[in-house]
């Protein structure tokens, strides 16, 4: 998993083997265990969560601190806490805020050093960010504890201890410790625990708010709930928060018929769908509206350097749909790539296409 692609830190969820009907072979990852209001705080707890053992709270701190901390915060706190995506960094600007809170404010230097860490992790200076994660746990930091367990998962080394980690943190209410915990589980790398374990956990965490707990609460739902109504209302909220990795999956389920036919179960007007009671996922018909938004959706998704998209178009272009098709090459062409004239058939210069435009995307 990772900080999730647009939203807080999160594993890597892009996988090779994702088939785009059938969602079972990702090695999307998230996180899980029962979670329970009395464990799990909201964004509004904040405040109180960054409030270690040593630190006292923002509201004692001098207007001049509480501006200077604020400025780190807003540039380089998990989103939980009102900070940026970790895609969405942006260094420089970042660490200059930072720095200067280390220097003005010393009572909350545990909380900048987690900020600091993050944004060192985004330069590729992990060793740097474990040991300030660390400084940030050591003061009982619910933030510590979820940056860290990330660090963990992802180094793959001992995931009986990013488990222990993060359970400490989600039990303090820390939104990145639950997607941790919970991606541990939905990839069944904790014992006796599954993905309905995860799903058990993240759903809670999605609620709260956190972008990235509810695209994998709508991965969960649609891979191993089989309840396709409720993966498309989670990953409608995921990708209106921001969570870019969630475009890719709601435009297949678009693509696919999927929220029509479910319009259609509800007794809805299904509108110039030709989906009716019989039909299986596998038959039934978008609705013209559905292509466009799915277009426009795998369209964010690939200028963001998403794998799963690119795959959705280089792997299985020729079962995109010739509207689809159309929309991304009228959009390669007018973003300056090559693809001949616009014609909604998968070729060779299409694919070309999409893989310079993901390669210029993924680089700095």
């Amino acid at each position: 998993m990772p900080e999730a692609t647009a939203s807080e830190e999160a594993p890597d969820h892009q996988s090779t083997d994702h088939q785009s009907t059938d969602h079972q072979s990702t090695d999307h990852q998230s996180t899980g265990e029962e979670a329970n209001s009395n464990t799990a705080a909201s964004a509004g707890d904040a405040e109180a969560l960054l409030a270690g053992a040593n630190e006292p709270p923002t509201s004692q701190l001098s207007d001049s601190q509480r501006a200077s901390f604020d400025a780190c915060e807003q540039q380089a706190a998990p989103q939980q806490y009102g900070g940026p995506a970790f895609s969405d960094l942006q260094p420089d600007l970042a660490l200059a805020a930072c720095n200067q809170a280390w220097q003005q404010v010393p009572s909350k230097i545990a909380t900048i050093s987690a900020y600091i860490g993050r944004i060192v992790e985004s330069q590729g200076q992990t060793e740097a960010a474990f040991w300030l994660y660390k400084r940030a746990t050591a003061d009982g930091l619910p933030v510590g504890y979820g940056l860290m367990a990330y660090r963990l998962m992802r180094l793959g080394e001992d995931d009986a201890k990013a488990a222990q980690i993060a359970e400490t943190g989600h039990a303090l209410g820390d939104w990145n410790a639950a997607n941790v915990l919970a991606t541990l589980y939905a990839q069944e790398r904790i014992e006796g625990k599954g993905p309905a374990d995860a799903l058990a956990l993240i759903e809670y965490v999605a609620e709260q708010g956190s972008p990235f707990a509810q695209y994998l609460t709508a991965w969960l739902y649609e891979t191993h709930a089989d309840d396709t109504l409720a993966a498309l209302d989670w990953y409608e909220r995921a990708v209106e928060n921001g969570e870019d990795a969630a475009a890719a999956f709601l435009a297949d389920l678009l693509e696919r018929g999927l929220a029509q036919q479910g319009n259609e179960n509800e007794g809805d007007d299904g509108g110039d769908t030709t989906v009716d009671a019989d039909s299986s996922p596998d038959t039934a018909i978008p609705s013209d509206e559905d292509v466009e938004r799915a277009a426009a959706l795998y369209w964010q998704a690939l200028k963001r350097g998403d794998s799963w998209a690119e795959q959705q178009f280089t792997q299985r272009g020729k079962e995109r749909a010739p509207a689809i098709l159309m929309d991304i090459q009228q959009r390669l062409a007018e973003a300056g790539f090559k693809v001949g004239t616009p014609d909604g058939i998968y070729g060779r210069k299409t694919e070309r296409a999409i893989r310079a435009l993901v390669s210029h995307a993924a680089k700095p």
